[in-house]
């Protein structure tokens, strides 16, 4: 039976080996300033488990009204299996009455893994968020900003934005409209089904 819990220091370990496993050590933050923001209730992990195996993680930033889904990650070996669509779903669930903001990789032909990364896109879509028209540009790399809400808000999620990177991660980014004309051609074919 599938059930989501909040995380618990005993499962640090489990949920390392699958952090370090989905995500590219660029994109990792450092486990223990994620934890530490934990305790400091600006953040939160949930896990999910099938019966009493972890099969994933999320990790939610809360401010105000707003929540930002940090990472969500499936072990994997356990992919494909409806997991992430679970937790996802959860996690839009119980957030409901906020605004819920998650970035993926930036949607664009120029990158070896662009097959990757709209197999993501789809995935997100098919799970209730919307693509925006906005980038948060980053010293290492772009990401492409995804919203639970149709009314996408540039000013809030600025500030949501400005919180995490000065707060939690100790860096700078900025918010851009996408200016890459083949990205709303992608846009438009991908996003036809949500508007």
């Amino acid at each position: 039976m599938l059930r989501v819990e909040k995380f618990k220091m005993k499962n640090l370990s489990d949920v390392n080996k699958i952090y370090k496993n989905s995500f590219p050590k660029i994109e990792r933050e450092s486990l223990f300033l994620l934890i530490l923001n934990v305790y400091l209730k600006k953040a939160e992990i949930f896990c999910l488990y099938d019966d009493d195996v972890l099969c994933g993680f999320t990790y939610l930033f809360n401010y105000k009204n707003l929540v930002f889904i940090f990472y969500l990650a499936i072990d994997s070996n356990k992919r494909s299996k409806g997991y992430g669509s679970y937790l996802l779903k959860w996690c839009l669930n119980e957030k409901k009455d906020k605004k819920v903001y998650l970035n993926i990789d930036e949607l664009d032909e120029k990158f070896s893994d662009y097959g990757t990364r709209l197999k993501r896109l789809y995935f997100y879509l098919l799970n209730g968020l919307y693509l925006t028209d906005y980038l948060s540009v980053e010293e290492e790399c772009n990401f492409n900003i995804l919203s639970a809400n149709k009314d996408f808000s540039v000013d809030e999620y600025i500030k949501l934005d400005k919180v995490i990177t000065t707060r939690l991660l100790d860096k700078k980014s900025k918010i851009e409209k996408n200016s890459n004309e083949n990205f709303y051609k992608l846009k438009e074919k991908v996003c036809k089904n949500q508007m």
